[in-house]
């Protein structure tokens, strides 16, 4: 998380974090004692986490690949947050609700050796653990039910799909707040994702491929009807999502 420059050049990198993980906890005192036996003050840890001079290719990528999906105002640098320092190789994360008035919903970060710890192949790996019980708390707060099945379930034919489809689902999500969207991020084939929307219970499909994106479109199909899938335009397409939410409002009152 510190830079591994000439000011910060020390041989014991996980005590360097222990002591950054209780910065708030620990009395200045302690703290300046436990860093002058790296060779370290206070003031220069705390300017290194508060200005830092760069934050690394890996955590650059990912903000960027968080701008260019429109999500970069979601996410805030924080880089005294220490987690898992026996398992973690890069970037850890936490997530809040945006009022903050719940602790950590959920928390984790890059594990490229954990696999292999565990006796399988080395395997690059990313991942988290939420708090159910806070999960329960910020659903009761926005008065949610998770039980409701969702109105539309996003399909992504592949990997380049994905990205657009992941704008799209949160363009719909932010334009038409009275739907349910649930986004697959799981790969697989496309017809294991339909089984997947199927299974969830979705009234609609919303399918991404590599004709929709060459075409500048997406193609909508029922899973509760015996209709036909139909491809959409924008327009065409915002029309049906103004229909669709009428529709769930009236069937919710």
């Amino acid at each position: 998380m510190l830079r591994r420059d000439q000011q910060f050049a020390f041989r014991q990198p996980a005590e360097l974090l222990q002591i950054v993980d209780k910065l708030e906890r620990n009395k200045p005192g302690v703290t300046e004692e436990n860093l002058s036996s790296l060779g370290l003050t206070a003031d220069e840890v705390n300017t290194a986490i508060e200005q830092p001079e760069a934050l690394g290719e890996n955590l650059d990528n990912i903000l960027a690949n968080l701008e260019a999906r429109g999500m970069r105002d979601e996410v805030e640098v924080d880089l005294s947050i220490v987690r898992g320092l026996a398992y973690y190789t890069g970037v850890v994360f936490e997530i809040f609700d945006r009022s903050k008035n719940l602790r950590a919903l959920a928390g984790g970060g890059r594990y490229d050796g954990m696999v292999a710890q565990f006796g399988g192949k080395a395997t690059p790996a990313a991942g988290f653990a939420a708090g159910l019980e806070r999960l329960v708390m910020l659903l009761q707060s926005l008065e949610l039910d998770a039980s409701d099945h969702p109105d539309l379930y996003v399909i992504s034919a592949d990997s380049s799909a994905l990205s657009q489809a992941m704008l799209e689902a949160d363009r719909i999500r932010a334009e038409f707040p009275g739907l349910r969207v649930v986004q697959h991020l799981g790969g697989g084939s496309l017809k294991s994702q339909f089984k997947r929307a199927d299974k969830s219970g979705a009234s609609w499909a919303m399918v991404y491929g590599p004709d929709e994106l060459a075409q500048g479109t997406v193609t909508v199909k029922p899973l509760r009807t015996n209709e036909e899938q139909t491809s959409l335009d924008r327009g065409s397409l915002n029309n049906f999502l103004h229909r669709l939410e009428r529709l769930a409002s009236d069937i919710e009152e």
